[in-house]
């Protein structure tokens, strides 16, 4: 009993020990902390299992969700101190989407108080606002193109690390990459083909980034990496991430008038998907007798919620709670839609969770969140970090459109999607601060040469 004991405690040392190293480091080095933010969602898939299972009950809190949010509410912090910290140099001046992002945490936390599920929207709350508070840290510590380049070698990085492992995985590890509910579907070392997926498509903006940067033998590896990652994505069947990423490839070569590289791309495309469409992969389809193009009752589901939005149209039924809307009633049949009317059920579409969760006017209120930083992102001068953040916010509202890809903290295609809102931010205002700085150095240039002649 004794040995036991000690061995926990030994255990629970380790971590402590470990903890605040990794803080230190994080702390000290913004980099790091950037990687791990990225990395956090992956630390509660690294724990599936892999076997058959069906979800008739709501899921226990396992060591999965408590190291994902420890690790949340740690970044977190050293968010927070590097606000503090930096207070001279910013004196507490944020950019209207922060204050419209605080605002949208606040509601979110008044909606505990008539919440379907109040466990639930506090704890979503409560990590979302761990992320505001790391991304105000980021905000802050953005204080030179120096820093910028470090922000995106640390995506780049980690990028490198998910495809590296996953490759390996693949051949050392095919009873866990591949998916048991659909054998032909590639899920890696995440807990979803669509996970999986939408990891490879916020690849892309990353590598083509890189690729533009770069040059010599590391150009080399991120056009190694770009095949990879393709590979593999076609791999994962997930038609919505791939259908994305067609998108935001073309957007990005569009942007950067890569004409003759987009008319072969879309010449590609035209045959690939006409190929797609006559010889349907075992890994596009979702069920006998449907097409690839099939929802798989997405829209069912979307048409419930519909109506119980409506019910509730002004103030929501609480941050967070998602498909608990559906307990407890009587206009919608749950037969056959999904397993369980439980706040952990998604609704598939990230637009109807906000709407359903806030009401109309917090709906709002979040769309301006996302809609005010693209008409600021004109101001950006660097067009290869214009294209990154542009890339990354279409590709995100695109599968935001059948998934839940963005409504928090929740998934990788959230907390890119944050991590390039603060970077389109940031440079946004630091285009135009550099404008008017040179504006006023050319007017007061004209006036000293007016007071000499004079």
């Amino acid at each position: 009993m004794f040995s036991g004991d000690l061995f926990s405690i030994l255990i629970l040392l380790s971590a402590a020990i470990a903890g605040i190293g990794i803080f230190y480091i994080c702390y000290k080095r913004f980099e790091f902390a950037i990687f791990l933010f990225l990395l956090t969602p992956w630390i509660f898939s690294a724990f599936y299992t892999n076997y058959p299972e069906w979800i008739n009950a709501e899921l226990q809190t396992g060591i999965n969700g408590y190291l994902r949010g420890g690790a949340l509410a740690m970044l977190g912090i050293i968010g927070l101190l590097k606000f503090i910290t930096k207070w001279p140099e910013h004196r507490g001046k944020i950019s209207l989407p922060f204050i419209l992002l605080g605002v949208f945490l606040l509601l979110a936390f008044v909606s505990y108080f008539y919440s379907l599920d109040q466990r639930y929207t506090f704890i979503r709350a409560s990590l979302f606002t761990t992320v505001f508070l790391f991304l105000l840290g980021l905000y802050s510590w953005l204080d030179s193109k120096e820093k910028y380049r470090l922000a995106l070698d640390a995506a780049y990085y980690y990028i490198l690390f998910m495809i590296v492992i996953n490759l390996i995985a693949l051949f050392v590890m095919p009873h866990r990459v591949w998916w048991w509910k659909t054998p032909s579907r590639f899920l890696g070392l995440w807990d979803h083909p669509n996970s999986m997926g939408g990891f490879f498509m916020l690849s892309y903006p990353v590598l083509f980034y890189q690729l533009e940067k770069s040059e010599g033998k590391r150009k080399t590896l991120v056009v190694i990496s770009i095949t990879f990652a393709l590979l593999m994505h076609f791999l994962t069947g997930s038609r919505t991430t791939l259908l994305a990423s067609i998108f935001g490839i073309g957007l990005w070569l569009f942007m950067n008038r890569k004409w003759t590289k987009l008319i072969y791309m879309t010449l590609i495309l035209s045959v690939f998907v006409f190929l797609i469409f006559q010889f349907i992969p075992s890994s596009f389809q979702r069920g006998e007798g449907t097409g690839i193009t099939t929802l798989t009752e997405r829209e069912d589901l979307w048409q419930g919620a519909y109506l119980m939005i409506k019910q509730n149209l002004i103030k929501g039924y609480g941050y967070g709670v998602e498909a608990k809307i559906f307990a407890q009633q009587k206009l919608f049949d749950l037969q056959g839609k999904f397993f369980i009317a439980s706040a952990q059920q998604p609704l598939h579409n990230g637009f109807l969770s906000i709407l359903a969760g806030g009401g109309v006017f917090v709906f709002i209120l979040w769309l301006s969140i996302i809609i005010v930083p693209i008409f600021m992102f004109r101001q950006i001068k660097d067009s290869t970090l214009q294209s990154f953040v542009y890339t990354i916010f279409f590709i995100v509202l695109l599968t935001n459109i059948t998934e839940n890809s963005l409504t928090g903290y929740m998934s990788e295609t959230d907390l890119f999607f944050w991590f390039a809102w603060v970077l389109g931010i940031k440079a946004s205002q630091s285009s135009l601060q550099e404008t008017e700085n040179m504006i006023v150095g050319q007017y007061n240039t004209l006036e000293e040469r007016s007071l000499e002649s004079v």
